[in-house]
């Protein structure tokens, strides 16, 4: 919530078509994707695999570049508050989703030409639309809130009193995933990769949000 002349804590949840469309590439092509922290789990509804003549491997470790910036991007785009911008908000939001879907633009992939392994890796596989992440997102969750509101606005204040910040200084996002397990992982200041169940689990979320609360001041 936006105060008029004032700024107030924030904290936002979202569920990103984008790194959803991410996913599907790497699980419908079965990818070599190298391992590290910030590589989420499969998704707990991936598409059919598909047998590719392509080097996996190659493609994987392209993959593993595309989604740290594709995480970054929305990152950028979650963690921007009102206060921090001189233009128009709306004209700011729209630039930045703008970047964000130019980089994984399907059915061509233009944006992935110098990475030819995972550019015919993307193009096999069928894109997932907007539809598609609000129906798993329904199966589970049924309605209800990713990130239960009141689970968040007591981490909050528990940080503020924890640290000695003005709570209106508190900023910080989840990008949930529709992956497998209880798995989250704090990937930068103020951000926390995590599954669904782990969003949806009052005791994860409360750890989660703190993470992400305390690494951002």
């Amino acid at each position: 919530m936006k105060l008029a002349g004032t700024r107030s804590w924030r904290f936002a949840v979202e569920v990103s078509d984008v790194l959803h469309l991410a996913l599907r590439v790497r699980d419908g092509a079965g990818l070599a994707v190298p391992a590290s922290d910030d590589v989420p789990p499969p998704l707990t509804d991936p598409p059919a695999p598909i047998a590719l003549d392509v080097d996996q491997q190659a493609a994987g470790i392209e993959w593993h570049a595309w989604w740290r910036e594709l995480v970054e991007l929305e990152c950028r785009r979650q963690l921007l508050r009102p206060d921090q911008v001189t233009e128009s908000w709306g004209k700011v939001t729209r630039r930045l989703r703008a970047e964000l879907t130019a980089a994984a633009d399907p059915p061509r992939f233009a944006a992935l030409q110098e990475r030819p392994a995972l550019q015919a890796a993307a193009r096999a596989v069928r894109p997932s639309p907007r539809r598609w992440v609000d129906q798993q997102l329904q199966a589970a969750r049924g309605g209800q809130d990713v990130i239960d509101w009141a689970v968040v606005n007591t981490a909050v204040h528990a940080v503020a009193a924890q640290t000695g910040a003005g709570v209106n200084a508190l900023n910080g996002c989840a990008l949930v995933l529709l992956v497998r397990g209880s798995w989250w992982q704090q990937i930068r200041p103020g951000v926390v990769l995590a599954s669904v169940d782990a969003a949806a689990d009052p005791p994860a979320a409360d750890a989660l949000v703190h993470a992400a609360l305390h690494s951002s001041l």
